[in-house]
């Protein structure tokens, strides 16, 4: 399998950097990171030469992930790296067509609909959901595909999914940023707190839409450690 992941901050790779390691010596990992010298059984790119910039977004998931799929032209299992272990379980993994992901959740339990004293701070995302078709009234809910792994296939029209994801990065970015003050009292404070474009599900949820992708999912991400069907969405 070929996984991805990306790991920057003295925090993270410092406390992931050998669990990581350690599936790099049975499978071929790809990490983006600001400390390549941490990941010797890993193949690395330095996360600001690959960004062009230094600050952190949680976008560079979804950039690193196309990236590696047009380049490698085969299915890339992006796994965030405090999730990625040597007893991943590779069989959810079933077809050369689907997404498979962590848990993927109705629009209305997500933390970004749970506290509606809150909702002026979300007002620009509820913007954007309604502008990409991802409706949130009455009996319209979409499915918000959460972000700890993404398996990505490699389909022909791959290039044209990776150019979709590059457009939205600008919006998303703009939506979630680092903005400890205005993010406070919401689940999405700490995540502020590091770095912008914290909503990068909210990217692949419009993705798996608007180019039909069939999505399964775990239905806890406890699962991903289990030999557990996945749900069909």
């Amino acid at each position: 399998m070929i996984f991805a992941t990306v790991c920057c901050g003295p925090v993270f790779t410092k406390r992931y950097s050998y669990q990581v390691n350690k599936v790099g010596k049975k499978d071929a990992v790809h990490v983006l990171t600001d400390r390549p010298e941490l990941f010797p059984d890993c193949i690395t790119e330095h996360y600001s030469e690959f960004m062009g910039y230094s600050h952190f977004t949680y976008y560079s998931k979804l950039l690193f992930l196309f990236h590696l799929l047009e380049q490698l032209k085969e299915r890339v299992n992006y796994v965030d790296c405090d999730f990625l272990k040597v007893n991943f379980n590779r069989d959810l993994i079933t077809d050369d067509y689907s997404l498979f992901t962590s848990i993927a959740v109705p629009y209305n339990k997500t933390p970004l609909s749970a506290l509606d004293s809150k909702r002026h701070k979300y007002i620009e995302w509820y913007n954007f959901l309604e502008k990409n078709g991802l409706e949130t009234k009455g009996n319209n809910v979409f499915t918000y595909v959460t972000e700890a792994f993404w398996s990505f296939p490699y389909l022909d029209n791959i290039s044209d999914i990776a150019f979709r994801a590059r457009e939205l990065q600008v919006r998303i970015e703009e939506i979630f940023v680092k903005d400890p003050l205005h993010w406070s009292g919401t689940p999405l404070k700490r995540y502020s707190e590091t770095g912008v474009g914290f909503g990068e599900g909210t990217a692949m949820s419009v993705l798996v839409q608007e180019f039909n992708i069939p999505l399964q999912a775990v239905k806890y991400n406890k699962d991903l450690y289990s030999k557990k069907k996945l749900h069909i969405l």
